[in-house]
């Protein structure tokens, strides 16, 4: 007789989790503890060890299902005894992600933001997303009927604010959206918003029906794609973020960095190994960026340890490993550090103690391109930098025009903690190390 097993805890605050591989098939015997199947919890992979010893009657799951916690996922026979031919393992449902309290080990996305998109005002900002349900229900009842009738000022005016006029219930005669309507709605917004006492963004209003305009496919979210959609909006809801941007002349670390992969046997050094270097040296010269803001006690908590970061790419999403104690290792360290822990990114091999317990991070796009990038600071952090590809410009250099290898620095910062001047005086130091490499030979 074979028993249905369902899916334990794995660990603290996660619900769902993702399965990424099987590792015993229908019909095998197994013993008690033996791994059965390799899960996505959030950012860190982890194995399903066996409940029990016996024969392996039916695999509930497959590969790239969602399962809850608590759901049936294998059933176990007793003993040796070969199991009757089990059917095709049918899919899990896939269900809706469940509200989780927000994971420092998520990672921070490097997104770019839109240039051309007016910023909305704060007032605008929760006018958009904190609506009354009646509110709600007049303005779908709007948006079904087609454009939205308002004057070019109107219009204006709602840009400026960030407001869907589809959301604001007309007054005026034959459904115009006046000045005072708009006005009116934003003012209701502030009035009922709920207080989330700083917790996060309250509920968003419902989306609209997008099948009725044409064909749609829904994917369900990923682990690790629900895991940076929560800390996302935890970061971008509790960071005021600002971001400073500045060039750094590094055709001499060019130079040097390729003269040393070339003739060297050991791991190849990269600009993000560099970079590692120049941040730790930075993070003692300015304490403030290696910290994080107590609200609840009103304290600055300034780290004693520097552990960066480093954004990583990989098919399942952005993935933010830590390197610990950077402050303590030279370059090639570093490199190969890296190098190391960004294979085990790709290949799912992290652990939950890789993905938290950094102080900084940095997010390199140069290898992908762009110009600049806003990035979001991971929270409780309270800074991460930027780093895009590099260019060939002109630069004036002792009266004359000679072509530079420039790039791009961009570091988004908690306006709470570090006031516009330092960040300005952090990246410019940055830019500095990274012209002049020899320099971080002194803090070696």
């Amino acid at each position: 007789m074979a028993t249905e097993h369902k899916l334990p805890p794995l660990k603290e605050n996660v619900e769902i989790v993702e399965v990424n591989a099987l590792k015993v098939s229908e019909g095998d015997l197994v013993q008690k503890d033996q791994p059965l199947m390799e899960v996505q919890a959030d950012k860190a992979a982890l194995e399903v060890l066996s409940p029990a010893s016996g024969t392996v009657a039916k695999i509930l799951v497959k590969v790239g299902d969602q399962v809850k916690i608590g759901q049936a996922y294998i059933a176990i026979g007793d003993g040796d005894a070969a199991p009757a031919k089990a059917p095709a393992a049918k899919p899990a449902v896939a269900p809706a992600p469940i509200a989780q309290a927000p994971s420092a080990a998520a990672a921070p996305a490097a997104v770019a933001q839109p240039a051309a998109a007016p910023k909305p005002t704060p007032a605008a900002a929760v006018a958009n997303s904190t609506i009354s349900s009646s509110a709600v229900a007049n303005s779908a009842v709007a948006a079904s009927l087609g454009p939205v009738s308002a004057s070019p000022g109107t219009r204006r005016l709602a840009r400026e604010l960030g407001v869907e006029l589809h959301r604001v219930v007309p007054t005026a005669k034959h459904g115009q959206v006046t000045e005072d309507d708009l006005k009116n709605y934003v003012r209701q917004s502030l009035t009922t918003a709920p207080s989330s006492g700083g917790s996060g963004a309250p509920t968003p209003p419902p989306l609209p029906k997008f099948e009725d305009q044409g064909p749609v496919e829904r994917v369900p979210m990923t682990a690790i794609r629900r895991a940076t959609a929560r800390q996302m909006s935890l970061a971008w809801t509790q960071i005021p973020h600002v971001t400073q941007n500045d060039l750094a002349d590094v055709t001499d670390l060019e130079d040097f960095r390729r003269s040393q992969s070339a003739s060297s046997k050991g791991p190849k050094l990269t600009m993000t190994a560099f970079a590692l270097k120049a941040a730790s040296i930075l993070l003692r010269e300015f304490p403030a960026f290696n910290s994080s803001i107590d609200i609840q006690n009103n304290q600055i908590v300034l780290k004693k340890y520097i552990h960066i970061g480093i954004a990583v790419d990989t098919e399942a999403g952005l993935l933010v490993p830590v390197v610990r104690d950077v402050d303590k290792k030279s370059v090639h360290e570093l490199a190969a550090e890296v190098t190391a822990i960004a294979e085990r990114a790709r290949a799912k091999k992290l652990d939950g103690s890789e993905l938290s317990g950094g102080t900084f991070t940095i997010t390199n796009l140069g290898g992908i391109g762009g110009t600049g990038f806003t990035p979001i600071v991971n929270w409780p952090e309270v800074a991460i930098l930027g780093v895009s590809r590099g260019r060939l410009d002109p630069v004036l250099k002792n009266g004359q025009w000679v072509p530079r290898l420039m790039v791009p620095l961009s570091l988004s910062y908690d306006h709470r903690v570090i006031d516009g001047a330092a960040a300005a005086r952090f990246l410019r130091r940055m830019a500095d190390l990274l012209e002049q490499p020899m320099h971080m030979l002194l803090h070696a």
